[in-house]
């Protein structure tokens, strides 16, 4: 299992996220989801998850921020994102993948099949 933690503010996109993942991707197990950062932030140091789904624009931090806080813990990110503005920088951050809302069943099984399991 791919102990994994979502961080997302916007309720349907995380509940449509949690419903893919649970529908399709049986070796993901989410461990956690948070609607920002400072609540992700401590999941991660308590969790310690292999894989991390993380939004951008989490007023008023961003996924930056947590990243910058999370350094020194080893997960992956996938970036989940209706603001493609920040893909470059997104992966400066060394992102797995950056996938783009609205997105679908095969955006994220071709994001996860990046993940060396």
């Amino acid at each position: 299992m791919l102990k994994t933690i979502i961080v997302e503010n916007e309720k349907q996109h995380m509940d449509y996220l949690t419903g893919l993942i649970s529908k399709h991707f049986p070796e993901l197990e989410i461990l956690a989801c948070y609607d920002n950062v400072p609540e992700g932030i401590s999941g991660i140091i308590s969790l310690r998850p292999q894989l991390v789904f993380l939004d951008i624009e989490l007023p008023p931090y961003t996924g930056f921020d947590l990243l910058e806080k999370t350094r020194d813990i080893a997960y992956e990110v996938i970036f989940t994102t209706s603001w493609n503005k920040y893909a470059a920088k997104a992966f400066r951050f060394c992102a797995l993948d950056f996938i783009e809302k609205p997105y679908g069943y095969d955006e994220l099984k071709e994001a996860l099949t990046k993940y060396k399991m």
